[in-house]
């Protein structure tokens, strides 16, 4: 009897386990999340990175004064994105996305092999 009890309950905890993994697995589809300066829920580059769901960023033309880290892999897409270069409209002189600063990619574990 207490086996029998005792495998029923593993029965129940497996079922739950599985529901919930079923349940979960709609909730964190990527979504295409659109950035504007000032303008919510993305008012920055950063706040739409932070947000795990976005997938691709589409960056509004603006400027945004600020140091991102993208701890992830992600499509970020500019203004212009997907329009041939001898299709692009230069409406500014400054219309085009610049991106200063270091990729880093962590080594490896045997950085240095004997």
């Amino acid at each position: 009897m207490e086996v029998k009890t005792k495998l029923l309950g593993f029965f129940a905890i497996v079922t739950a386990f599985a529901t919930v993994l079923t349940l979960g697995e709609s909730t964190a589809q990527a979504a295409t999340c659109n950035v504007a300066p000032f303008t919510p829920p993305y008012p920055t580059i950063q706040s739409a990175v932070d947000d795990f769901s976005c997938n691709p960023i589409n960056v509004a033309p603006g400027v945004y004064p600020e140091n991102v880290m993208i701890p992830r892999s992600l499509t970020l897409n500019g203004a212009q994105a997907g329009n041939p270069v001898a299709g692009r409209t230069f409406a500014a002189l400054l219309v085009e996305s610049t991106i200063t600063g270091v990729i880093a990619t962590p080594l490896p574990d045997c950085a240095f092999g004997v």
